[in-house]
């Protein structure tokens, strides 16, 4: 979770994280957003099955920026 939170710190995004439990078992997320509010992105790692998966949201018409930032999040070293 620090390396998914290292790295939404790295591409301009201001972060927070935590962890809980559900019937599935525990996983942690970072959440990450703009200052603007208009892009917001979690990362979600579940301890159980050792899988991460990344969501991006984002309000505006900047489509390519908007691809961009999701493609680097991607291929980033969590």
């Amino acid at each position: 979770m620090l390396n998914a939170n290292s790295v939404l710190i790295k591409n301009g995004l201001s972060s927070d994280m935590g962890s809980d439990m559900n019937d599935k078992g525990t996983y942690g997320f970072v959440n990450g957003w703009t200052k603007d509010f208009k892009t917001i992105a979690v990362i979600v790692c579940n301890y159980n099955d050792k899988e991460t998966t990344i969501m991006l949201s984002h309000y505006g018409k900047s489509i390519d920026s908007t691809d961009d930032l999701f493609n680097k999040l991607r291929k980033s070293k969590w």
